[in-house]
Protein backbone atom coordinates (compact mmCIF):
# COMPACT_ATOMS: atom_id res chain seq x y z
CA UNK A 1 0.00 0.00 0.00
CA UNK A 2 2.65 2.48 0.68
CA UNK A 3 4.37 1.59 -2.32
CA UNK A 4 1.70 2.48 -4.40
CA UNK A 5 0.39 5.75 -2.34
CA UNK A 6 4.13 7.03 -3.38
CA UNK A 7 3.61 6.08 -6.63
CA UNK A 8 0.28 7.81 -6.69
CA UNK A 9 1.72 10.59 -5.09
CA UNK A 10 4.49 11.15 -7.92
CA UNK A 11 2.25 10.86 -10.35
CA UNK A 12 0.34 13.37 -9.08
CA UNK A 13 2.97 15.65 -8.49
CA UNK A 14 4.28 14.64 -12.38
CA UNK A 15 0.96 15.79 -13.32
CA UNK A 16 1.13 19.30 -11.44
CA UNK A 17 4.05 20.48 -12.87
CA UNK A 18 3.26 19.05 -16.41
CA UNK A 19 0.06 21.54 -15.97
CA UNK A 20 2.01 24.36 -14.64
CA UNK A 21 4.54 24.29 -17.90
CA UNK A 22 1.14 23.67 -19.90
CA UNK A 23 -0.20 27.11 -18.74
CA UNK A 24 3.39 28.96 -18.96
CA UNK A 25 3.87 28.08 -22.07
CA UNK A 26 0.03 29.24 -23.19
CA UNK A 27 0.82 32.36 -21.72
CA UNK A 28 3.57 33.44 -23.43
CA UNK A 29 1.98 31.75 -27.13
CA UNK A 30 -1.24 34.20 -26.03
CA UNK A 31 1.04 37.27 -25.75
CA UNK A 32 -0.14 40.36 -27.90
CA UNK A 33 2.24 41.84 -29.95
CA UNK A 34 2.55 45.59 -28.97
CA UNK A 35 1.59 48.29 -31.08
CA UNK A 36 4.29 50.95 -32.96
CA UNK A 37 3.57 54.28 -31.57
CA UNK A 38 3.05 56.81 -34.27
CA UNK A 39 5.27 59.53 -34.85
CA UNK A 40 3.64 62.57 -33.79
CA UNK A 41 2.46 65.04 -36.38
CA UNK A 42 4.45 68.63 -36.17
CA UNK A 43 2.17 71.37 -34.42
CA UNK A 44 2.16 73.85 -37.08
CA UNK A 45 3.44 77.46 -35.73
CA UNK A 46 0.12 79.97 -35.19
CA UNK A 47 1.07 83.43 -35.11
CA UNK A 48 -1.62 84.73 -32.49
CA UNK A 49 -1.18 87.30 -30.01
CA UNK A 50 0.01 84.63 -27.52
CA UNK A 51 3.11 83.99 -29.44
CA UNK A 52 3.00 87.71 -30.76
CA UNK A 53 3.23 89.33 -26.94
CA UNK A 54 5.78 86.58 -25.80
CA UNK A 55 8.28 87.76 -29.12
CA UNK A 56 7.74 91.34 -28.41
CA UNK A 57 8.61 90.91 -24.42
CA UNK A 58 11.97 89.23 -25.62
CA UNK A 59 12.59 92.17 -27.87
CA UNK A 60 12.11 94.84 -25.78
CA UNK A 61 13.86 93.21 -22.71
CA UNK A 62 16.57 93.06 -25.12
CA UNK A 63 16.46 96.43 -25.82
CA UNK A 64 16.45 97.42 -21.80
CA UNK A 65 19.54 95.08 -21.31
CA UNK A 66 21.77 96.76 -24.15
CA UNK A 67 21.45 93.18 -25.77
CA UNK A 68 21.20 92.50 -30.61
CA UNK A 69 18.22 90.97 -31.37
CA UNK A 70 17.61 89.34 -34.70
CA UNK A 71 15.39 91.10 -37.46
CA UNK A 72 13.55 90.38 -40.25
CA UNK A 73 15.57 90.06 -43.90
CA UNK A 74 13.15 93.07 -45.02
CA UNK A 75 14.32 95.36 -42.25
CA UNK A 76 15.11 98.65 -43.24
CA UNK A 77 16.39 101.11 -40.34
CA UNK A 78 18.86 102.01 -37.64
CA UNK A 79 19.03 99.47 -34.75
CA UNK A 80 21.63 102.29 -33.15
CA UNK A 81 18.58 104.43 -32.15
CA UNK A 82 17.35 101.59 -29.97
CA UNK A 83 20.16 101.98 -27.72
CA UNK A 84 17.87 104.99 -25.87
CA UNK A 85 15.78 101.81 -24.23
CA UNK A 86 18.56 100.63 -22.32
CA UNK A 87 17.76 100.85 -18.49
CA UNK A 88 13.96 101.99 -19.32
CA UNK A 89 11.27 99.95 -17.91
CA UNK A 90 7.81 98.87 -19.49
CA UNK A 91 5.16 101.15 -17.68
CA UNK A 92 2.41 99.36 -15.55
CA UNK A 93 -0.30 101.18 -16.68
CA UNK A 94 0.22 100.83 -19.95
CA UNK A 95 1.45 97.50 -21.15
CA UNK A 96 2.24 95.26 -24.38
CA UNK A 97 -0.39 95.90 -26.59
CA UNK A 98 -0.45 93.71 -29.63
CA UNK A 99 -2.58 93.33 -32.52
CA UNK A 100 -2.21 90.53 -35.53
CA UNK A 101 0.39 92.43 -36.93
CA UNK A 102 2.35 94.61 -34.60
CA UNK A 103 2.95 95.80 -31.03
CA UNK A 104 3.22 98.54 -29.21
CA UNK A 105 5.02 99.53 -25.86
CA UNK A 106 5.10 102.43 -23.89
CA UNK A 107 8.02 102.80 -21.61
CA UNK A 108 9.56 104.70 -18.73
CA UNK A 109 12.88 105.92 -19.35
CA UNK A 110 14.76 108.38 -17.53
CA UNK A 111 13.65 111.92 -18.01
CA UNK A 112 10.69 110.35 -20.44
CA UNK A 113 8.14 108.25 -21.47
CA UNK A 114 8.93 106.30 -24.73
CA UNK A 115 6.68 104.43 -27.07
CA UNK A 116 8.10 101.92 -29.31
CA UNK A 117 6.06 99.88 -32.28
CA UNK A 118 6.89 97.21 -33.49
CA UNK A 119 6.01 95.34 -36.92
CA UNK A 120 6.36 92.10 -37.97
CA UNK A 121 7.27 89.30 -40.36
CA UNK A 122 5.64 86.58 -40.96
CA UNK A 123 8.48 84.59 -38.80
CA UNK A 124 7.56 86.64 -35.67
CA UNK A 125 11.20 89.04 -36.64
CA UNK A 126 10.60 92.66 -36.71
CA UNK A 127 10.45 94.19 -39.62
CA UNK A 128 10.28 97.68 -38.68
CA UNK A 129 10.94 99.45 -35.23
CA UNK A 130 9.39 102.95 -34.45
CA UNK A 131 10.60 104.66 -31.63
CA UNK A 132 9.05 108.40 -30.63
CA UNK A 133 9.37 110.30 -27.20
CA UNK A 134 5.99 111.02 -25.69
CA UNK A 135 4.46 114.68 -24.57
CA UNK A 136 5.13 115.12 -20.39
CA UNK A 137 2.25 115.07 -18.61
CA UNK A 138 0.64 118.04 -19.12
CA UNK A 139 0.77 120.88 -16.14
CA UNK A 140 -2.80 121.15 -14.64
CA UNK A 141 -4.01 124.49 -13.97
CA UNK A 142 -6.53 125.60 -11.08
CA UNK A 143 -8.27 129.11 -10.39
CA UNK A 144 -11.35 130.96 -8.08
CA UNK A 145 -12.96 129.82 -11.53
CA UNK A 146 -11.91 126.49 -12.14
CA UNK A 147 -9.70 123.48 -11.84
CA UNK A 148 -8.73 120.64 -14.16
CA UNK A 149 -8.42 117.17 -14.42
CA UNK A 150 -6.01 115.03 -16.01
CA UNK A 151 -7.05 112.22 -18.68
CA UNK A 152 -5.76 109.58 -20.38
CA UNK A 153 -7.53 108.91 -24.30
CA UNK A 154 -7.43 105.96 -26.27
CA UNK A 155 -5.49 102.74 -26.60
CA UNK A 156 -1.20 102.61 -26.38
CA UNK A 157 0.06 104.94 -26.23
CA UNK A 158 -2.60 106.91 -24.51
CA UNK A 159 -2.91 110.57 -25.28
CA UNK A 160 -2.90 113.23 -22.46
CA UNK A 161 -6.44 114.93 -22.15
CA UNK A 162 -7.42 117.70 -19.69
CA UNK A 163 -11.27 117.74 -18.35
CA UNK A 164 -11.55 121.78 -16.91
CA UNK A 165 -14.33 122.20 -14.31
CA UNK A 166 -15.89 125.12 -13.60
CA UNK A 167 -16.74 125.24 -9.79
CA UNK A 168 -19.67 127.64 -10.17
CA UNK A 169 -21.93 125.07 -11.30
CA UNK A 170 -22.53 121.40 -10.45
CA UNK A 171 -22.34 118.53 -13.17
CA UNK A 172 -21.73 121.55 -16.15
CA UNK A 173 -23.02 120.62 -19.68
CA UNK A 174 -19.40 119.53 -20.76
CA UNK A 175 -18.04 120.77 -24.84
CA UNK A 176 -15.19 118.58 -26.18
CA UNK A 177 -13.18 121.48 -28.15
CA UNK A 178 -11.49 119.66 -31.20
CA UNK A 179 -8.68 121.37 -33.49
CA UNK A 180 -7.92 122.90 -37.09
CA UNK A 181 -5.74 120.09 -37.84
CA UNK A 182 -4.66 116.30 -37.31
CA UNK A 183 -1.34 116.98 -35.76
CA UNK A 184 -2.32 119.42 -32.75
CA UNK A 185 -1.09 119.45 -29.51
CA UNK A 186 -4.28 119.24 -26.58
CA UNK A 187 -3.55 123.36 -26.47
CA UNK A 188 -3.17 123.71 -30.30
CA UNK A 189 -5.65 124.35 -32.95
CA UNK A 190 -4.08 124.90 -36.38
CA UNK A 191 -1.13 127.33 -36.28
CA UNK A 192 -2.29 128.65 -33.35
CA UNK A 193 0.00 127.00 -30.06
CA UNK A 194 -2.84 127.97 -27.40
CA UNK A 195 -6.12 128.39 -29.04
CA UNK A 196 -8.16 125.20 -27.05
CA UNK A 197 -6.33 125.96 -24.36
CA UNK A 198 -7.99 129.54 -24.13
CA UNK A 199 -11.11 128.50 -25.22
CA UNK A 200 -11.56 125.78 -22.64
CA UNK A 201 -10.39 128.43 -20.00
CA UNK A 202 -13.06 131.19 -21.30
CA UNK A 203 -15.54 128.64 -21.78
CA UNK A 204 -15.35 127.64 -17.44
CA UNK A 205 -15.24 130.85 -16.38
CA UNK A 206 -18.86 131.03 -18.04
CA UNK A 207 -19.73 128.03 -16.19
CA UNK A 208 -19.76 125.22 -18.97
CA UNK A 209 -17.07 122.51 -18.68
CA UNK A 210 -14.46 121.60 -21.57
CA UNK A 211 -12.05 118.56 -22.52
CA UNK A 212 -9.55 118.53 -25.08
CA UNK A 213 -6.33 115.95 -25.90
CA UNK A 214 -3.51 115.66 -28.25
CA UNK A 215 -4.36 114.13 -31.32
CA UNK A 216 -2.97 110.77 -32.70
CA UNK A 217 -0.38 112.03 -35.19
CA UNK A 218 1.19 114.27 -32.88
CA UNK A 219 2.13 111.53 -30.73
CA UNK A 220 2.47 108.44 -33.41
CA UNK A 221 3.24 110.17 -36.49
CA UNK A 222 4.28 106.31 -38.16
CA UNK A 223 0.41 105.96 -38.72
CA UNK A 224 0.16 108.36 -41.99
CA UNK A 225 4.04 106.64 -42.79
CA UNK A 226 2.72 103.14 -43.45
CA UNK A 227 0.45 102.33 -46.74
CA UNK A 228 -1.45 99.65 -44.19
CA UNK A 229 -2.29 102.55 -41.37
CA UNK A 230 -3.72 104.90 -43.52
CA UNK A 231 -7.37 105.59 -41.87
CA UNK A 232 -8.92 108.41 -40.71
CA UNK A 233 -10.64 105.64 -38.00
CA UNK A 234 -7.32 105.34 -36.42
CA UNK A 235 -5.94 108.58 -36.39
CA UNK A 236 -9.50 110.28 -35.44
CA UNK A 237 -12.68 108.91 -34.83
CA UNK A 238 -11.52 105.85 -32.49
CA UNK A 239 -9.84 108.66 -29.61
CA UNK A 240 -13.05 110.96 -30.05
CA UNK A 241 -15.14 107.72 -29.62
CA UNK A 242 -12.81 106.70 -26.36
CA UNK A 243 -12.72 110.32 -24.84
CA UNK A 244 -16.66 110.55 -25.63
CA UNK A 245 -17.48 107.24 -23.56
CA UNK A 246 -15.17 108.20 -20.26
CA UNK A 247 -16.79 111.16 -19.78
CA UNK A 248 -19.57 109.47 -17.36
CA UNK A 249 -17.00 108.81 -14.68
CA UNK A 250 -16.00 112.51 -14.01
CA UNK A 251 -18.09 115.16 -12.57
CA UNK A 252 -19.52 116.26 -15.55
CA UNK A 253 -23.22 115.96 -17.44
CA UNK A 254 -22.39 113.35 -19.83
CA UNK A 255 -26.09 113.31 -21.26
CA UNK A 256 -25.56 116.79 -22.46
CA UNK A 257 -22.19 116.81 -24.02
CA UNK A 258 -21.18 119.51 -26.97
CA UNK A 259 -19.22 119.25 -29.41
CA UNK A 260 -17.14 122.33 -30.86
CA UNK A 261 -15.01 122.04 -33.71
CA UNK A 262 -12.20 124.91 -35.53
CA UNK A 263 -11.59 124.41 -39.00
CA UNK A 264 -10.78 121.04 -40.19
CA UNK A 265 -12.69 119.73 -37.22
CA UNK A 266 -15.58 121.60 -37.44
CA UNK A 267 -16.00 120.08 -41.44
CA UNK A 268 -15.48 116.44 -39.35
CA UNK A 269 -18.18 117.69 -36.87
CA UNK A 270 -21.86 116.21 -38.52
CA UNK A 271 -19.86 112.81 -39.01
CA UNK A 272 -18.23 112.49 -35.54
CA UNK A 273 -21.36 113.59 -33.78
CA UNK A 274 -23.75 111.14 -35.76
CA UNK A 275 -22.07 108.36 -34.26
CA UNK A 276 -22.70 109.31 -30.90
CA UNK A 277 -26.10 109.69 -29.48
CA UNK A 278 -24.45 111.04 -26.07
CA UNK A 279 -24.07 114.45 -27.89
CA UNK A 280 -27.23 115.59 -27.33
CA UNK A 281 -26.15 119.42 -26.42
CA UNK A 282 -25.52 120.39 -29.85
CA UNK A 283 -22.67 121.52 -32.43
CA UNK A 284 -20.59 124.79 -32.53
CA UNK A 285 -18.63 125.16 -35.83
CA UNK A 286 -15.80 128.04 -35.32
CA UNK A 287 -14.50 129.24 -39.10
CA UNK A 288 -15.87 125.93 -41.02
CA UNK A 289 -13.73 125.41 -44.52
CA UNK A 290 -16.09 125.59 -47.13
CA UNK A 291 -14.61 122.32 -49.26
CA UNK A 292 -16.11 119.30 -49.11
CA UNK A 293 -14.47 115.81 -47.78
CA UNK A 294 -12.15 115.23 -50.90
CA UNK A 295 -11.34 118.56 -51.14
CA UNK A 296 -10.89 118.81 -47.32
CA UNK A 297 -8.56 116.25 -47.75
CA UNK A 298 -6.62 117.07 -50.43
CA UNK A 299 -5.67 120.51 -48.52
CA UNK A 300 -4.66 118.79 -45.40
CA UNK A 301 -2.13 116.55 -47.47
CA UNK A 302 -1.25 119.18 -49.90
CA UNK A 303 -2.73 117.23 -52.85
CA UNK A 304 -3.30 118.76 -56.04
CA UNK A 305 -6.87 119.47 -57.37
CA UNK A 306 -5.99 117.31 -60.75
CA UNK A 307 -5.37 114.38 -58.36
CA UNK A 308 -8.54 114.67 -56.20
CA UNK A 309 -10.74 114.87 -59.36
CA UNK A 310 -8.84 111.42 -60.63
CA UNK A 311 -9.60 109.82 -57.17
CA UNK A 312 -13.43 111.08 -57.31
CA UNK A 313 -13.83 109.05 -60.60
CA UNK A 314 -11.69 106.37 -59.69
CA UNK A 315 -14.04 105.93 -56.87
CA UNK A 316 -16.90 105.59 -59.23
CA UNK A 317 -15.46 102.75 -60.94
CA UNK A 318 -16.61 99.22 -60.10
CA UNK A 319 -13.23 97.99 -60.81
CA UNK A 320 -10.71 100.17 -59.49
CA UNK A 321 -6.32 99.70 -60.66
CA UNK A 322 -4.97 103.25 -59.79
CA UNK A 323 -2.94 103.83 -57.84
CA UNK A 324 -2.36 107.37 -55.95
CA UNK A 325 -0.53 109.04 -52.91
CA UNK A 326 -3.13 107.45 -50.56
CA UNK A 327 -4.67 104.47 -50.65
CA UNK A 328 -8.51 104.01 -51.97
CA UNK A 329 -9.56 103.61 -48.79
CA UNK A 330 -8.57 106.45 -47.28
CA UNK A 331 -10.06 108.64 -49.60
CA UNK A 332 -12.75 106.75 -49.52
CA UNK A 333 -12.99 107.55 -45.64
CA UNK A 334 -12.47 111.21 -46.11
CA UNK A 335 -15.26 111.28 -49.00
CA UNK A 336 -17.47 109.69 -46.44
CA UNK A 337 -17.08 112.51 -43.92
CA UNK A 338 -18.79 115.11 -46.11
CA UNK A 339 -21.10 117.16 -43.81
CA UNK A 340 -24.07 117.28 -46.08
CA UNK A 341 -24.36 113.11 -45.88
CA UNK A 342 -24.97 113.58 -42.22
CA UNK A 343 -26.75 117.13 -41.85
CA UNK A 344 -30.06 115.84 -42.49
CA UNK A 345 -29.91 113.41 -40.05
CA UNK A 346 -28.95 115.46 -36.97
CA UNK A 347 -31.50 116.84 -34.22
CA UNK A 348 -28.76 118.69 -32.07
CA UNK A 349 -28.86 122.27 -32.12
CA UNK A 350 -26.20 123.61 -34.66
CA UNK A 351 -24.32 127.13 -34.27
CA UNK A 352 -21.95 128.59 -36.70
CA UNK A 353 -19.40 131.16 -36.46
CA UNK A 354 -17.14 133.15 -38.75
CA UNK A 355 -14.71 135.36 -38.31
CA UNK A 356 -15.96 137.59 -40.54
CA UNK A 357 -18.35 139.49 -41.69
CA UNK A 358 -21.77 137.68 -43.18
CA UNK A 359 -22.20 137.76 -46.85
CA UNK A 360 -25.63 137.79 -48.19
CA UNK A 361 -25.54 134.43 -49.36
CA UNK A 362 -24.14 133.14 -45.97
CA UNK A 363 -26.75 135.22 -44.65
CA UNK A 364 -29.70 133.05 -46.16
CA UNK A 365 -27.52 129.87 -46.68
CA UNK A 366 -30.03 128.46 -43.31
CA UNK A 367 -32.71 130.70 -42.97
CA UNK A 368 -35.58 127.96 -43.81
CA UNK A 369 -33.44 125.44 -40.67
CA UNK A 370 -34.34 126.87 -37.69
CA UNK A 371 -32.16 124.99 -35.49
CA UNK A 372 -28.96 126.29 -37.28
CA UNK A 373 -27.86 129.59 -35.86
CA UNK A 374 -25.24 131.69 -37.97
CA UNK A 375 -23.23 134.83 -36.69
CA UNK A 376 -20.05 136.75 -38.36
CA UNK A 377 -17.25 139.03 -36.53
CA UNK A 378 -16.59 141.91 -38.34
CA UNK A 379 -12.59 140.80 -37.47
CA UNK A 380 -9.33 142.15 -38.71
CA UNK A 381 -7.29 139.24 -40.78
CA UNK A 382 -10.33 136.47 -40.27
CA UNK A 383 -8.83 134.98 -37.00
CA UNK A 384 -10.76 135.05 -33.34
CA UNK A 385 -7.50 136.38 -31.89
CA UNK A 386 -7.01 140.04 -30.78
CA UNK A 387 -3.98 141.16 -29.42
CA UNK A 388 -2.96 137.34 -28.51
CA UNK A 389 -6.24 136.78 -26.80
CA UNK A 390 -9.29 135.31 -28.07
CA UNK A 391 -11.82 137.55 -29.61
CA UNK A 392 -13.86 138.80 -26.27
CA UNK A 393 -17.04 137.36 -27.56
CA UNK A 394 -16.59 134.45 -28.94
CA UNK A 395 -16.68 131.88 -25.44
CA UNK A 396 -19.69 134.04 -24.29
CA UNK A 397 -21.57 133.78 -26.94
CA UNK A 398 -21.07 130.15 -27.24
CA UNK A 399 -22.44 129.91 -23.74
CA UNK A 400 -25.42 132.25 -24.50
CA UNK A 401 -26.21 129.98 -27.20
CA UNK A 402 -26.21 127.25 -25.13
CA UNK A 403 -28.25 128.47 -22.48
CA UNK A 404 -30.87 129.25 -25.13
CA UNK A 405 -30.61 133.24 -25.74
CA UNK A 406 -30.18 134.81 -28.84
CA UNK A 407 -27.24 136.13 -30.04
CA UNK A 408 -27.74 137.41 -33.66
CA UNK A 409 -28.62 140.70 -33.34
Amino acid sequence: MRKKDRLTSKLIVCFLCLGLMGCQKEEVIVEATPTPTPEPTPTPVIINHTTLEESTSMIVDSFINGNTITVSNEYQGNLDEMKQLKGCIITQDQHIYTNEKEARVVLECEKEKKFLKIQYDEELLPKQLNLYSLPPTPTLEETEDYYEIGLAVGLTPQLNGILTIPYKTEYPSVAIIMPDGLYNDLDGSGDDPTFRKDLAHALAEEGIATVRYDMRLAVEPSLIQSNDDYSLNEIYYKDFASLVHMLERYPVDAGDILFVGHGLSANLAYASVYQHFEITGGIVLIDPLEENGLNLMGKVHGLSNEEIARVTQELEKEEKEETFSYPLSYFEEWNHSNGNLYLGSLRQRILILKSHTLTYSERNEYRNNGWITVKGYPIIGNTFRSNETLYPTLPSDIFKWIVGLNIVR
